[in-house]
């Protein structure tokens, strides 16, 4: 298609977002940022044998956002500067990306989807004890997950990252499916631990005094509800029927698209930084300590133990 197809306003709506979505990124960025660095400090501060787990997979997060950030400046780059001559030469640059990009940008979100689940599904783990069985739905959702993400890197790499349009539409398919099965397991993981949180908290404090407002907080924080928000339009955004100009819907997945990296990033993250620092604090309120995440910190293992002896659920640590 040609950038005659589309008509002058569509043409300046795309390139607003282009301009606007590298600029949301910049500020995101900065965010996750202070808020990675403050995770990292207070987790290594804590001195815990367990972090060959949890900081490898929370860095490589934030390592691959950045890579994702430097795509969206390389692409800044290309349609405003390089391209800069025209309109329709900016248009051309910033809607139509170079399959090399597209490729780059589908294995990012793979990977990044991966390791945020594969994280939330090991919280959930730990706070149900070490249950198998409880965290066997969203194990099967991320296997699917992994199998149509590899399909669609095999489908992309066998072509010579050029498709053709019968290939295209069946990894078009295929993604929607793989964002689908990605809400899939945040949201079930999400749930699970949610679940385990209210309960716990009800059954060993029922009469604490922290407002039903912290309350709802702690969950949300301590779930990484965040990323089961971001997941839940950008699925549905992937099946959504092209319009009769496509150009709006681009607009739409483009902002989608900018909240679920972040949010990827910044669930999980934001959730170790939770968990941490209530623990330092001995906040117990939180249940934290109930929920069986700990860093291994002496104090921790102490209350732990503790609530042990006193008949309160407790589940192993996170080791390497």
């Amino acid at each position: 298609m040609d950038p005659e197809d589309y008509s002058k306003s569509s043409q300046q709506a795309f390139i607003s977002s282009a301009l606007n979505t590298s600029l949301l990124s910049n500020i995101l960025f900065g965010i996750y940022t202070v808020i990675f660095f403050y995770t990292l400090y207070i987790s290594l501060k804590q001195k815990s044998s367990q972090h060959g787990f949890v900081l490898p997979t929370i860095s490589l997060l934030y390592l691959l956002y950045v890579a994702e950030l430097s795509i969206t400046w390389y692409q800044t780059q290309q349609a405003f500067v390089d391209n800069g001559d025209t309109r329709e030469t900016v248009f051309t640059a910033a809607f139509f990306s170079t399959n090399w990009v597209t490729f780059v940008d589908d294995v990012i979100f793979f990977l990044m989807a991966g390791l945020a689940d594969g994280l939330m599904i090991w919280r959930c783990f730990v706070v149900w004890n070490g249950s198998l069985r409880v965290v066997l739905l969203p194990l099967f959702f991320m296997f699917c997950e992994i199998a149509i993400n590899l399909s669609i890197t095999i489908i992309f790499s066998a072509s010579h990252l050029n498709p053709d349009i019968r290939a295209g539409q069946v990894m078009g398919i295929l993604l929607g499916v793989s964002l689908f099965m990605t809400l899939a397991t945040t949201v079930t993981a999400t749930l699970l631990i949610a679940y385990r949180i209210r309960s716990l908290s009800s059954k060993d404090f029922p009469h604490r005094s922290s407002t039903r407002f912290g309350h709802v907080l702690e969950i949300l924080l301590q779930s990484a509800a965040i990323y089961s928000v971001a997941a839940l339009p950008i699925a549905i955004a992937s099946v959504i029927p092209y319009p009769e100009d496509i150009t709006v819907l681009f607009i739409l997945q483009n902002y989608l698209w900018s909240f679920y990296v972040f949010a990827a990033g910044i669930g999980p993250t934001v959730m170790v930084a939770r968990i941490v620092s209530a623990s330092q604090r001995d906040d117990v309120w939180t249940v934290t300590h109930l929920s069986g995440l700990q860093f291994g910190d002496q104090s921790s293992s102490l209350h732990a133990t503790e609530s042990s002896k006193e008949g309160h659920l407790t589940g192993p640590g996170i080791h390497k």
